[in-house]
Parts: structure tokens; C-alpha cells; sequence
């Protein structure tokens, strides 16, 4: 029920977006969200309906309309707004089959999310709000800022969607270019959500990773948005999302790359990532994405973890440290570097390369330095390193992993 009203949050409001404009976004958002709360209110009691998307989707649309005609300021474009939706017979009979015009729908709310008049912190913190359901708290957890911040965002990013400057609509083929690497971020994003949730007790929500990975198709579908750097994306997308299944133990524990049962990995979704990958090939230039399929396919195809190509996986991230000298991707490539060298030159790497105060606040952090520190024999300051990480950590079931790990140390 979650997934579904998570689901059908973003694309009522896309879809209703599309026909009521963006000017009255925060209509749409109102009568979505009561309708919501209607269907909770009703499908306990009598089941829910044969189609719950058409359901959703009619009550929303006539709740609009209701709500249009209550307005006593109505000026004279709105009155035309109700009677052309009126008198439109296809929109009494509205269903949300109509996968093109959905598809259509969320692809225009996609680039008008990504407009590039909004700042680009707001376009992520909207386009994770309007266009995939997340909540407020969220999309903070998302981007480790206060919720106040991000409800900040969504009002300004909102306050420019209403002021009529914003198109509703899939930008030409030229100015495709200049909106794309905003639109793939937040897709990326979202991935990563599913991938690590920040909060919640579940680790992982395979719908909000598969919600990017539709994402991304819609684009790849489309003749106009398809190309290389999308599918080194989509690459990347189904090599993460092959190890899935051997993520968590039948107990829900978290389990590390290295204790995975390989034979669990969804060879299909690995399959489907070379695909992607060799359709990303025909880029002329090298995106984080493709660095990051890279390295993601090096894990793939690696018999074992003692047999992962340490070294081809260092020099992309060598590469990617170019492109994107931030502290995560250079604490990311400590870690390949203490799995191929030892903990020492992990260690070394950390102390050296990563920016130590913006990761202060990142439970990861603490969590890679403690168990290099495991590694060396120095317990008193893995088990500080641990207990800093569980108290960073938003999600029930890495803190959990973590307290078992600090409970380990402290017995040994």
C-alpha cells in the first residue's frame, strides 16, 4: 500500500500537472493528497477497487474540478479551464492507462523540476517531492541538511513553478543538453535512496530504486533523450541493483559485499547492465556515470571478492576523482584502495585525501575508519570510530549491524 500511494502520489500529480497547469500545482498536490487519505479512509471497508490507479486517478480529477468551482474569485481563464474540461468527453472517462500520455505527463513535470532558472538544490529537492512522493524528512535524510532547508527549497522551487516563467514541456533537442546532467543527478539520487535508505528500519526499497531505474527507461524511450551518459546510468543502475538479493541475510541483517552469496545476484539485471554499458560507449566523452558503471562492472563479473580487479577499479576512480573531487568519491576509493593494498594504505588514503570535516557528519565515514582500524589492531579507536558511526546512522538496520560489530570488538 506504501509503494502504491508513493507511487500514484507522483503520478496523479504529474498527470493532473499536465492538465491543470503548473500554475495550480498546489491544487493538485491538495486534492492528491485527499485522496489519498480518502482511499485509506474507504478501501479498509470496502476493498480495495478492480483498478486502483483509475480510482485514484478519477477521484482526484473530479476533487480538482469540485475545488475549481468552489473558488468565488474565479476569473474568466478558469471558467474556460472547467468548461473545456467539461465538455472534453475523454476527461469523464479519465483512466491512467493511458500510458502515453502519463509517460508524456511525468516527462514534462521531470524538466520543469529541472528547469534551469531554479538553483540546482531546489530542482532536487522538488523533483524527489513532485515527481517520486518523498516526504520532506526524506529528501533531508537524502542530502544531510535540516528539513527545514529542504522545505525551504520546495517553497521557493514551487513559488517559481506557479510564476508562469516555467514551461510545462519537453525542451527542443537544443536545449536538451543543458538540462540533462541536472535531470540524470536527481534520477541518481533517487537510486541511491533505494539503494541505502536513510531512515526507516529497511535498508533497502527496491521500489524507489526500481522507480529511478523507470525513470530512466521513460528518458531512454523517448527519441529525444536518449543518450550515452543516460544509459551509463541505467548501467549502473541494474549492476547495483543485482546484488539485491544477497544484500540482507533471511534474518534481515545487512551482509558486506565480501560475505555475499554471488550465486544470488540477478545475472539478468548484470546482463542488462553490459547492454546499457555498450550503448553508453558511444559517448564521445567519459561521464561520472560511465566511470561509475565501470567500476560497478568490475564488481559484477569478479568470481569472488579476493578476485576483483583492484587496480583497473582504482584507475576509474582515478579518473572519476577528476570529474568529481568530492570527499564521498574520495572516500569511496580509499576503501578499493584498502581492499587491494591493506588497511594501512586505506587508513593513509583517508588521512590524506579525504575532506575529514565534511564527512564528520557521515556515519560511513566512521564506519570504513573503524574497521580499518579493526584490521590494525587499534580497538579503542575502531570501537570510539563505531560508536560515533551508530549514533550518525539514520537507518535502523546499519545501526544494527554496527552495534553487533562494536558488541564483537568489545567481547574479543
Amino acid at each position: 500500500m506504501e509503494h502504491l500511494f508513493r507511487n500514484q502520489s507522483a503520478l496523479l500529480t504529474a498527470t493532473l500537472t499536465a492538465r491543470f497547469g503548473l500554475g495550480r500545482i498546489d491544487l493538485v498536490e491538495d486534492v492528491v493528497q485527499e485522496t489519498l487519505l480518502r482511499a485509506l479512509k474507504t478501501w479498509p471497508n470496502h476493498g480495495i477497487p478492480e483498478n486502483p490507479a483509475a480510482w485514484l486517478y478519477r477521484a482526484a480529477h473530479n476533487l480538482a474540478i469540485d475545488q475549481i468551482r468552489r473558488e468565488t474569485a474565479m476569473t474568466r481563464k478558469e471558467e474556460e479551464i472547467v468548461r473545456y474540461l467539461e465538455s472534453d468527453g475523454r476527461h469523464e472517462a479519465v483512466d491512467p492507462s493511458f500510458e502515453s500520455e502519463i509517460s508524456d505527463a511525468q516527462l514534462r513535470m521531470l524538466f520543469a523540476c529541472c528547469h534551469p532558472s531554479l538553483a540546482a538544490d531546489t530542482q532536487t529537492a522538488i523533483a524527489l517531492k513532485e515527481l517520486c512522493g518523498f516526504s520532506v524528512n526524506e529528501i533531508a535524510r537524502a542530502f544531510l541538511v535540516e528539513d527545514a532547508t529542504i522545505a525551504q527549497r520546495i517553497v521557493r522551487g514551487k513559488r517559481q513553478l506557479r510564476s508562469g516563467v516555467i514551461p510545462f514541456e519537453i525542451p527542443e533537442p537544443s536545449e536538451l543538453a543543458k538540462r540533462r546532467e541536472s535531470i540524470l543527478r536527481i534520477i541518481y539520487l533517487i537510486f541511491n535512496e533505494g539503494y541505502a535508505r536513510h531512515s526507516g528500519e529497511a535498508l533497502l526499497s527496491d521500489d524507489i530504486a526500481r522507480e529511478a531505474i523507470r525513470l530512466a527507461e521513460l528518458l531512454a524511450n523517448h527519441r529525444t533523450t536518449n543518450h550515452p551518459d543516460l544509459h551509463a546510468l541505467l548501467a549502473l543502475f541494474y549492476f547495483q541493483i543485482s546484488r539485491f538479493p544477497s544484500r540482507m541475510s533471511p534474518d534481515g541483517e545487512l551482509v558486506l559485499l565480501e560475505d555475499q552469496d554471488r550465486t544470488k545476484w540477478d545475472h539478468e539485471a548484470i546482463a542488462r547492465g553490459f547492454q546499457h554499458l555498450e550503448l553508453a560507449a558511444k559517448a564521445s566523452t567519459l561521464s561520472r556515470y560511465h566511470l561509475e558503471a565501470g567500476i560497478a562492472s568490475l564488481h559484477a563479473i569478479a568470481q569472488s571478492f579476493e578476485q576483483t580487479d583492484w587496480r583497473q577499479m582504482i584507475e576509474l576512480y582515478d579518473q572519476l576523482v577528476e570529474i568529481d573531487n568530492s570527499p564521498v568519491v574520495r572516500l569511496n576509493r580509499a576503501v578499493a584502495l584498502g581492499c587491494w593494498k591493506g588497511p594501512e594504505v586505506g587508513m593513509a588514503a583517508l588521512d590524506q585525501s579525504t575532506d575529514k570535516e565534511a564527512l564528520q557528519g557521515y556515519h560511513y565515514y566512521h564506519a570504513v575508519r573503524a574497521e580499518f582500524l579493526i584490521q590494525l589492531g587499534r580497538t579503542a579507536e575502531a570501537a570510539a570510530c563505531l560508536n560515533l558511526a551508530i549514533s550518525l546512522a539514520g537507518n535502523e538496520t546499519e545501526r544494527l549491524f554496527l552495534s553487533r560489530k562494536l558488541t564483537s570488538l568489545n567481547k574479543a
